[in-house]
C-alpha cells in the first residue's frame, strides 16, 4: 500500500486576507460534495457577509470586485487540479513513498528504484522521472519569520483612518514578499543529474509536523536511495579518470573534478 505522509493540498503561502479567504472557501468545499455546490455556497456565505459589512449598492460592488472572480475561478482551478493529480496518482500508484503538496509532489518506486518528481519551473507544472542513480543530494531547510504588522494610527477624521489603511496595504505588500521568500526556501530539495531541472523543490504544508515530516523523508532517502551511490560515485570517478588518460582532462580538471563528486 503506497505511504503518504502529507494529504492534498496548496502548500504555497499567501498574503493574509487571500489565507483567510482561502480558508473559508476550503472549509465550505469540504463541506460540500462537488465543487458547484460548494462554489454556489462560498458565493452566498461571502455575499452575505459583505452585504453586512457594506450595506446597500457598495456591498455589491465590494463583492464583485473583491470576491466573486476569485470564488469561481477557484473553483475551476480546484476541478482541473483534482483531475491532473488523479492521473499523476494513478500514473505512479506502485510507488511505495509518496507525498502531495501543490504545486510539487513526489513518488518513490522502490522496486524499480525510480524517484517521480512533480515541480513548478516558470509558472509550468513539470514531471520527471529519474532512476536512483541520477540522484546526488537531497536537503531539507525551513526558513520563517518576518512577518510585519503595524498598529493604527491614532487621530481623528478621514486622515488617520487613510494613514492607517495605507499602513495595512504597505504592510500586507510586504509581508507577502516575505512570505513568498520564506517559501522559496523552505521544503525538501533534491539534485538530479538534470542540466534543464537540477534542483526540485517539494513543499510541505506549514505546521508543527512539517520539520518531522521532511526528517522522515530525509530517512527514506537515507535508506533507499543512498544505496546506489556508491556505486554510482565510482562510475563516475572511473570516467573521469578515462578522460584524463585519453587527455581529455587535465591534471588539475580532473582534480577539481574529483573533489567536486566527492563532497
Amino acid at each position: 500500500m503506497p505511504f503518504s505522509l502529507t494529504p492534498n493540498g496548496d502548500c504555497l503561502q499567501r498574503p493574509t486576507m487571500l489565507r483567510m479567504s482561502s480558508k473559508i472557501i476550503r472549509m465550505v468545499a469540504s463541506m460540500s460534495k462537488n465543487n458547484l455546490y460548494g462554489m454556489l455556497l462560498s458565493l452566498g456565505i461571502c455575499f452575505v457577509i459583505m452585504m453586512l459589512i457594506f450595506p446597500g449598492m457598495a456591498g455589491v460592488i465590494m463583492f464583485s470586485i473583491m470576491f466573486a472572480p476569485g470564488i469561481v475561478g477557484y473553483f475551476f482551478y480546484e476541478e482541473y487540479k483534482t483531475k491532473q493529480e488523479g492521473k499523476w496518482k494513478e500514473k505512479w500508484s506502485s510507488a511505495k513513498y509518496t507525498h502531495f503538496c501543490r504545486p510539487s509532489a513526489i513518488a518513490l518506486d522502490i522496486e524499480k528504484r525510480v524517484a517521480h518528481l512533480r515541480g513548478s519551473f516558470q509558472g509550468k507544472d513539470v514531471d520527471r522521472s529519474y532512476p536512483f542513480a541520477d540522484i546526488r543530494k537531497w536537503r531539507y531547510s525551513i526558513q520563517t519569520g518576518g512577518t510585519v504588522y503595524s498598529g493604527p494610527v491614532i487621530g481623528s477624521g478621514l486622515s488617520s483612518v487613510g494613514a492607517s489603511l495605507g499602513s495595512a496595504i504597505s504592510d500586507s505588500i510586504r509581508n507577502n514578499k516575505i512570505n513568498e521568500d520564506n517559501a522559496k526556501n523552505t521544503g525538501f530539495f533534491i539534485e538530479v543529474r538534470d542540466i534543464d531541472f537540477p534542483e526540485w523543490q517539494i513543499y510541505f504544508p506549514a505546521g508543527k509536523t512539517r520539520e518531522l515530516e521532511m526528517k522522515r523523508w530525509m530517512e527514506i532517502f537515507n535508506q533507499n536511495v543512498n544505496q546506489e551511490q556508491p556505486s554510482n560515485l565510482l562510475t563516475r570517478l572511473s570516467e573521469l579518470a578515462a578522460l584524463r588518460e585519453k587527455g581529455v582532462l587535465t591534471e588539475e580538471e580532473f582534480a577539481a573534478l574529483k573533489a567536486k563528486e566527492l563532497s
